[in-house]
């Protein structure tokens, strides 16, 4: 019983892990400014790319 309930809160915890760093991974490489990119976001960077190429 007591290592089923500890198993339980292992995969829990792993889970909670996940979803963390998986929101953190979201952030960092799509919400974060880039110094590589002009200080945008890379969401802003590939935007002002789609939109020079139409004014080309």
């Amino acid at each position: 019983m007591c290592c089923s309930l500890i198993g339980q809160r292992c995969a829990i915890c792993r889970a909670d892990a996940r979803e963390a760093l998986e929101e953190w991974q979201e952030d960092y490489n799509w919400r974060r400014p880039h110094s590589a990119l002009a200080n945008m976001t890379p969401k802003e960077f590939l935007h002002r790319k789609a939109m020079d190429k139409m004014a080309a």
